[in-house]
């Protein structure tokens, strides 16, 4: 009976004995990772107020949340084109000036490289290529800039509304927006609306 208690002690000591080192290893990795990559630096911009990416000046101007029926009446858009697919949608539009204000050559994608974030929610899509080329006729999605060159583009990104619920996706013109350039290890972003 002695050597069948003794046995169960031995074993509920061992495994208290793992739980322990494992929590320790845990506890101690914890801390290495967040020495090594310390809380992002936050760099927010308003609107009209220029940010510095990678040797592009950008300054957005002209924010606006818009209906289907709104994006193509502003726009002159056939509804064909915002409708494809048979469901609703809201239109985040906002213009954008950006200017290699550096001595070399960059690489830049207008349609791919910003991230749109949505109260605490940053979107994976990117701006809806489609619209993109009607808004900007002849304009580049993408490309390299040279030294001193500077462009102006209309930048749409398409919410689809079964991306949300109902509640949100109704009130989407009252979330604060930003559209974010980097993560980490600066967050650089700009805010066109607040909540």
């Amino acid at each position: 009976m002695r050597a069948v208690k003794s046995n169960r002690l031995r074993k509920v000591i061992s495994a208290f004995l793992v739980i322990v080192v494992i929590v320790s290893v845990f506890v101690w990795r914890f801390h290495v990772v967040n020495a090594e990559c310390p809380a992002p630096v936050l760099d927010t911009h308003s609107l009209n107020e220029p940010v510095f990416h990678n040797g592009v000046e950008y300054t957005l101007s002209d924010y606006a949340v818009l209906s289907e029926d709104e994006f193509c009446k502003q726009f002159n858009i056939d509804p064909l084109h915002v409708k494809a697919y048979g469901l609703h949608s809201k239109i985040i539009v906002f213009t954008m000036y950006a200017k290699n204000v550096s001595e070399q050559n960059v690489d830049v994608d207008f349609a791919g490289q910003m991230l749109l974030q949505l109260g605490n929610y940053t979107c994976t899509y990117m701006c809806y290529i489609p619209l993109f080329q009607l808004l900007n006729p002849d304009k580049p999605t993408a490309g390299t800039m040279l030294p001193g060159h500077d462009i102006e583009l209309t930048i749409p990104y398409q919410i689809i509304e079964y991306d949300w619920n109902e509640n949100e996706y109704e009130n989407l013109e009252n979330e604060t927006t930003q559209i974010v350039f980097s993560l980490y290890p600066v967050k650089k972003s700009i805010i066109l609306h607040t909540s």
